[in-house]
């Protein structure tokens, strides 16, 4: 079990807290200099440098979500298909890992070298063990964290220590987005950063939580007087938002300082050391700032690790996130998508085709839209050929996508 994270430690006789122009608190650890800022631009970096791969991965997750991608301004077909196949892959890789790490039950054994811990010990250590992976609902976590593993590549989790006295205390395991993890992108190993942070949007209620549950942890007040700045809401990150609004969800992204819903903050969580702020070897920062402006915790973290996992599907040299089915899909997925499709095109082609009609044969037009029973009235029988696509061409379209489907599974494993 690890240490409960709400040690932070006591400030004692300590210099006045300079928390970006607020008045010391009891509950923050005494910072010196503006650590708020040190954050702010380390995430900017972080984002600036990366933010092509962050698109990246909101194309990865349409494809899995079978969104359909924009139709050509030429209009050079009709159908607009999305092929499942990321989606398969995906599912396949995720739910084979689920099964092989979840189908023994408990999937650990407690074994112990010392001869006064007895198996009745164990037993109950194990039993522990397995009441908490149930109420921190890991199973259904651990399958999350799968599929963002095998789509994207890379999955970032993490541990944060949980309490709900007095029914349990756990070690948690969140599963995060790759759009809400910030590490220094010039570290060739994402793991090896020298610092992590993870990007949250919450609501005022939320804050109010942290506020009344982890009082020692969170400052109430500062999150008070942070709810209290009507004006300083914050926003979602673009890619963020361009996620949701694909899917089809509205984000909210500030509003009327007058309406009586709920408002976005931007809340990040800091784990790593901070410039003006040295600490013992061996120890180092978890700061959680909101807006980028206001602290409403920090501490030394009391985790002889940081409490950050990561796991790639495939890593290659000197790159920090690894291939996924994603990255395959990203080449292959697109002309799966533009073959089904024009197969698609030459069978509606055959079914609604066009008409040669001569001049002499005195048709009209309006007689040859498709009804059940209708007359085409013409003087020359042989005054209207129909203009059929060739239809061989459908059975050449169904190998190809059988070709590509099998390339897609074999360089994906799935």
């Amino acid at each position: 079990m690890r240490i409960d994270e709400t040690m932070t430690g006591s400030p004692g006789a300590q210099p006045p807290l300079d928390n970006g122009g607020q008045d010391a608190s009891t509950v923050i650890y005494p910072l010196k200099g503006k650590a708020h800022y040190e954050i702010k631009e380390k995430i900017d970096y972080w984002h600036s440098r990366l933010v092509a791969q962050l698109y990246r991965f909101n194309t990865y997750a349409d494809f899995w979500r079978l969104i359909k991608p924009p139709r050509s301004g030429a209009l050079d077909g009709f159908a607009n298909p999305q092929v499942t196949e990321t989606t398969r892959a995906t599912e396949a890789i995720a739910t084979f890992l689920h099964r092989a790490l979840t189908s023994a039950q408990p999937n650990f054994q407690l074994l112990s070298h010392n001869p006064l811990v007895d198996q009745e010990q164990l037993y109950k250590s194990e039993t522990v063990l397995e009441w908490q992976k149930t109420v921190t609902q890991y199973p259904r976590k651990l399958l999350k964290s799968l599929r963002s593993c095998a789509l994207m590549g890379t999955v970032g989790v993490e541990e944060p220590f949980v309490s709900n006295k007095p029914y349990f205390e756990a070690t948690d395991f969140i599963p995060r987005s790759l759009l809400q993890v910030a590490f220094d992108p010039l570290a060739i190993d994402i793991s090896q950063s020298g610092w992590h942070a993870f990007i949250d949007f919450v609501t005022e209620d939320t804050l109010t939580q942290l506020a009344q549950n982890s009082p020692d942890v969170y400052d109430p007040e500062v999150i008070q007087s942070v709810l209290d700045s009507a004006k300083q809401y914050g926003n979602m990150t673009p890619e963020v938002i361009a996620r949701l609004a694909a899917a089809g969800y509205y984000s909210f992204t500030g509003g009327p300082t007058t309406a009586n819903v709920s408002h976005v903050f931007y809340m990040v969580t800091y784990y790593g050391p901070l410039t003006e702020n040295e600490l013992p070897s061996g120890q180092e920062w978890k700061v959680v700032t909101i807006n980028d402006l206001h602290i409403i915790a920090a501490h030394p973290s009391p985790f002889k690790r940081r409490p950050v996992n990561f796991a790639h599907l495939n890593e290659f040299e000197l790159e920090p996130y690894g291939y996924g089915v994603g990255r395959v899909a990203e080449s292959l997925q697109p002309e799966i998508n533009s073959n089904r499709g024009r197969m698609h095109d030459t069978i509606t082609f055959s079914l609604f085709n066009m008409w040669i009609a001569s001049r002499m044969a005195n048709i009209k037009t309006s007689q040859l839209r498709i009804k059940p029973w209708g007359v085409v009235e013409t003087d020359d029988a042989d005054g209207l050929k129909p203009i059929r696509p060739q239809l061989e061409g459908v059975n050449f379209g169904v190998q190809l996508e059988k070709i590509m489907t099998n390339e897609f599974r074999a360089t994906t494993g799935a």
